[in-house]
């Protein structure tokens, strides 16, 4: 693949990255970004488009889209050698339950995404969010499509139990909802822009619903404490009550709504 391809794609995940931090989907440095790279094949091998660890999702630059096999080795080092997200077993579990057919996936952190599926682990409930996804670029309803199934907390402990898990349920569903780390989307369009814009549409998408269906269920319920005893937001909150102005746009948001008690 030309080297002006590759800098075209690592631009898209940086654009990417920064309509996620816009849209209230990622936190800080979390989140991470994978894309299938073709001609890039040596002996058979698979070559991906990663995110590195611990990047800023908001300041996000090519230099930290980095290439790396399917062992998490990097693909022609340089100076300054990086490893992948950690999460890269999680992301390379889909392409490999996919056969290689998912193109781009993409791993957000949707407040209420994560808040829905805490609730329907907690109740027990399988309820999934199958609604079409209305949008440019897609070659078929079935591509667009949103199936969601969330893992509960106990098949989650660690990346290596994600990534197992995750197996399970990518093959009837384009977003698998973990509640302790967020979502993980994959695309099969075979364009990969097109795959990776079609992971972010469905990740906004997907926080929408979860939002409506947050909120209904606790309307439901007689309760207008949505957010009290949350630990994800206690925890978000003590790490990183000394930064600066603007760093968790959605945690303020939150704070300013006066939902959310906690004592900063």
């Amino acid at each position: 693949m030309p080297e002006q391809k590759i800098k075209k794609l690592k631009q898209t995940i940086c654009d990417v990255a920064h309509e996620l931090w816009q849209q209230n989907l990622v936190y800080f440095p979390d989140a991470n970004i994978s894309m299938l790279v073709d001609g890039l094949k040596k002996d058979g091998e698979k070559a991906f488009l990663v995110t590195a660890t611990g990047c800023d999702k908001r300041i996000l630059t090519p230099k930290n889209v980095r290439l790396y096999d399917s062992e998490g080795h990097e693909i022609y080092i340089g100076k300054n050698q990086k490893k992948p997200t950690k999460d890269f077993p999680t992301h390379l579990a889909i392409y490999e339950a996919t056969g290689y057919e998912a193109i781009a996936v993409l791993h957000s952190h949707g407040f209420y995404t994560i808040k829905y599926a805490k609730i329907f682990n907690e109740k027990g409930l399988n309820h999934p969010l199958g609604k079409p996804i209305a949008g440019k670029g897609y070659s078929s309803t079935d591509q667009a499509r949103l199936g969601m199934v969330a893992i509960t907390e106990e098949e989650c402990a660690g990346i290596k139990d994600i990534a197992d898990k995750v197996k399970d349920y990518v093959e009837n569903s384009r977003a698998i909802v973990v509640p302790t780390s967020g979502s993980y989307i994959y695309s099969k369009l075979e364009n990969p822009i097109e795959a990776l814009w079609n992971c972010l549409a469905a990740a906004i998408y997907l926080e929408k619903c979860a939002e409506y269906e947050v909120q209904k269920y606790y309307f439901n319920n007689h309760s207008n404490k949505i957010f009290d005893g949350t630990g994800m937001l206690k925890k978000m909150c003590e790490i990183y009550k000394g930064a600066g102005k603007g760093t968790l746009p959605l945690v303020e948001q939150v704070l300013a709504s006066g939902l959310l008690k906690i004592k900063m």
